[in-house]
């Protein structure tokens, strides 16, 4: 696991920026700015009334593999769609922060796997606060 949100330091950071990139970086922001952006319009996270803010130090990232019912479980009713993915293949993107886990990328490939009975095992990357 890497210390550094930095894509050049770790294949892993690599990956997460590519899958990021096209929908979600807007000009001037990095990663971490990212999802800090994504997390302020997160369905759960308004819901809660919550102010949460990542910060850009001490972060780490890794890979898991999940079976469809765990990532089911991060949808929002609000995040319930018919649209289709662009790909139904790639990794999902899930920040584990505070004792919860957030999906940032995602949404429309965990819907059609969903509708589609697709139950994995499913490639997900994992941003979390690196250990001390």
């Amino acid at each position: 696991m890497s210390s550094h949100a930095t894509p050049s330091n770790d294949p892993l950071w690599a990956e997460f920026f590519t899958l990021m990139k096209w929908r979600h970086i807007v000009p001037g922001h990095d990663l971490v700015d990212t999802i800090n952006r994504l997390l302020v319009k997160h369905p759960v996270v308004l819901d809660s009334g919550r102010q949460l803010r990542i910060p850009h130090e001490n972060l780490a990232i890794g890979v898991e593999t999940w079976e469809l019912p765990r990532l089911w479980a991060l949808i929002h009713p609000k995040q319930i769609t018919d649209d289709e993915p662009t790909s139904t293949t790639g990794a999902v993107a899930v920040l584990r922060w505070a004792d919860s886990e957030y999906l940032i990328d995602g949404r429309r490939r965990i819907n059609h796997w969903h509708r589609n009975a697709h139950a994995g095992p499913h490639r997900v990357l994992v941003v979390l606060e690196a250990s001390r």
